[in-house]
């Protein structure tokens, strides 16, 4: 009788614990959620010709997914749009060939929508053609091991692939980017292989081109350079001739007053013309460069350029002293004929002249600056000119 009395109180505690928490609030976490889901994998084929591609999707929740949606544009999906699924798809089918961005989202069972996840694919006919290589070319000869070419191909849908090697055999080493250069490794005679793929991986038939690799580190030198001393004209002809042990590529020339460089410029070819801007001493450098980048050294001449002829030997022509030179203020002419002079600075300006009389006239320079100057004499044609050195 005890046991059943026990027993008795035992249900109706039970009954009593049951009843109030009937009557108690249900604990649902699930309302209390605001944490989005997440999409760990979105992955799909990159090319394919079937009217569907594969999905291949994973998501995780910390309660439970509550929906799938899949779009072709990035834009975020509300919980009202009409498109969500309650199951993961598997398949993409296209309407159209292109190139497709698929978009994807999940929600959960409390609403949080997750962030999107992308893939692409392009959706091609059938194809079984191979592309086409119609350019492959370059230099012959390099004395880079930088090689470039010129490369065109064509196919049916697009070429997507590029192979280029040293080498006449074809490995996994293929690229999306059209290859501007290849690198050689040593000096030496090399064929040059591309291939190309389209979307469908059919692969083009070979192209070679060859190649001789060069290493040169010899730089070429200047053997002639010859300009006139001195001239009356702007333009003057230049002599340049340059030797390498291999090829000339291009030639350099400055022109320079004063140590600054006015003018210059590369030509493929030998300069032979000089064109002086103004009246005064210039000097003019060339250079050469050989096809491997190696530099001559500079081979310099010296010119004057003015309205008068610069010639020592004319002082033979006439009885004619200029002195003292140098002079710090004052020279003196002696002369056998009554003649006109005329004094320019080291630019070709005229500073000073004026007539002298036969026999012996000084005159000054007191106030010019320190410099070289040329005198000219000039006496029915008969023209003398000396330079002269005025020192402070």
């Amino acid at each position: 009788m005890r046991i059943f009395i026990i027993a008795f109180f035992l249900i109706l505690k039970l009954c009593c614990a049951y009843s109030l928490g009937a009557c108690l609030p249900l604990s649902d976490d699930s309302k209390t959620d605001t944490t989005a889901p997440e999409i760990i994998r979105f992955e799909c084929k990159e090319r394919t010709y079937k009217d569907s591609v594969s999905l291949f999707i994973d998501v995780r929740d910390n309660f439970g997914i509550g929906g799938f949606i899949l779009k072709t544009y990035d834009e975020k999906p509300d919980l009202e749009d009409k498109e969500w699924g309650d199951f993961k798809p598997s398949h993409f089918y296209f309407d159209q060939y292109g190139t497709f961005n698929l978009f994807l989202w999940v929600k959960d069972t409390s609403g949080n929508i997750s962030e999107s996840k992308m893939c692409r694919v392009t959706y091609y006919p059938y194809d079984d053609e191979r592309p086409l290589i119609t350019e492959f070319s370059c230099q012959e000869t390099v004395y880079d091991s930088k090689l470039s070419f010129d490369i065109r191909a064509s196919d049916n849908i697009g070429v997507v692939g590029y192979f280029l090697a040293a080498k006449s055999d074809i490995s996994n080493k293929w690229t999306s980017i059209k290859p501007e250069v290849l690198l050689l490794p040593d000096p030496g005679f090399y064929t040059c292989s591309l291939w190309v793929k389209d979307y469908a991986g059919n692969v083009s038939y070979p192209k070679v081109a060859n190649v001789e690799y060069i290493q040169d580190t010899i730089a070429p030198q200047i053997i002639r350079f010859e300009c006139p001393k001195n001239t009356t004209t702007e333009t003057i002809q230049v002599n340049v001739s340059a030797e390498d042990d291999f090829e000339i590529k291009k030639y350099y020339l400055g022109l320079l007053q004063d140590s600054i460089v006015i003018t210059e410029e590369w030509t493929e070819h030998a300069p032979y013309i000089v064109k002086l801007p103004s009246y005064g001493d210039y000097s003019i450098e060339v250079k050469a460069v050989d096809c491997a980048g190696n530099i001559s050294k500079i081979a310099m001449a010296n010119v004057n350029y003015s309205d008068i002829v610069l010639s020592e030997n004319s002082l033979t022509n006439c009885e004619t002293k200029i002195y003292p030179n140098p002079t710090k203020g004052k020279i003196i002419i002696d002369t056998d004929r009554n003649q006109n002079y005329s004094v320019f600075n080291s630019s070709g300006i005229l500073v000073k002249n004026g007539r002298i009389e036969r026999g012996s006239t000084e005159i000054s320079l007191i106030g010019m600056s320190s410099g070289v100057y040329s005198f000219k004499l000039n006496s029915n044609n008969n023209i003398v000119v000396r330079k002269i050195i005025k020192n402070d």
